[in-house]
Order: structure tokens, then sequence, then C-alpha cells
């Protein structure tokens, strides 16, 4: 199977999300939450999310891995 990377900061950032630059980071940079990671606003269109795209070569099942990182297990995120 192809390998398709995305890294977090080429999201499409909506509403309180930004990108940041962190040497310690995959790629050097990270996304976050401007209000302390209280960002969820239910399934509207105005919510504050992180939209990534990509293209898939064909039909097929496909792995999504995504990596967070958290001050602590129940932090929000």
């Amino acid at each position: 199977p192809s390998l398709i990377s995305l890294e977090a900061e080429d999201a499409k950032l909506y509403g309180l999300f930004r990108a940041g630059s962190d040497n310690a980071a995959n790629a050097g940079g990270y996304i976050d939450s401007a209000n302390s990671g209280n960002y969820y606003e239910g399934n509207t269109i105005s919510a504050n999310r992180a939209e990534l795209t990509f293209t898939a070569s064909g039909a097929g099942q496909y792995t999504v891995k995504g990596t967070t990182y958290a001050p602590e297990a129940s932090a929000d995120s």
C-alpha cells in the first residue's frame, strides 16, 4: 500500500485552532486550541476544528494513524 503522510500543521484550521512551531514536534510544528483545549462545539459548520484532506490512489482499505500529546491522560484532546 502507498503511504500518505500528513502533518497537523498542514490542516485547514477553523475557529480557535492555531498552528505553532516547536523543534521537539514531528516536522517542527503542531496545532492547538487558543481556548485551553475546550474547543468542542458539537457537529456544527462553525465548530472549531482542524480539517485534513487527501486523495487516495484508489478503492481499498486504508489505515489512518494519528498522534496526540496531552499534559495528562484525562486531558481533552
